[in-house]
């Protein structure tokens, strides 16, 4: 299974419709990411693997509707990975992943939140297709 790529709002709020999605925001320039790139691609693919219920996906955040994406979860520096969890209509429980860059490191993150809620650090509102944050 391939990463999945969010295209804005909207597509998230899609994909978070589906459950939990860890997502690396990036930036294509960025030396750091593209060495993360593999090991991305390996986590997906190890997710459905071992079918846990949480969607890996990336967002560009130099493309159009990114912008504003990533700025309403307040992404500052590449790559930066949150889980991202839908928390009633429009609004998005976020977790800030803070571990390792190893491929173990990441899935066991993603393992400790499988069926179950994410207790979020911070709240987002994704409002019609387009991000506002929620105060």
């Amino acid at each position: 299974p391939e990463v999945l790529s969010v295209d804005g709002a909207s597509t998230l709020h899609k994909m978070l419709q589906d459950g939990p999605v860890f997502v690396k925001f990036f930036a294509p320039w960025c030396g750091h990411c593209k060495k993360l790139a593999p090991t991305w691609e390996q986590l997906s693919a190890k997710a459905a693997q071992k079918q846990v219920a949480i969607q890996v996906a990336e967002v560009d955040c130099t493309a159009g509707d990114n912008k504003e994406l990533c700025g309403l979860f307040s992404v500052k520096s590449f790559p930066q990975m949150k889980l991202l969890q839908a928390d009633g209509e429009d609004s998005v429980g976020v977790v800030p992943y803070q571990g390792g860059r190893t491929l173990q490191e990441m899935f066991d993150f993603v393992i400790s939140f499988h069926s179950k809620a994410v207790p979020a650090k911070a709240r987002v509102k994704l409002v019609n297709g387009a991000g506002k944050e929620d105060l």
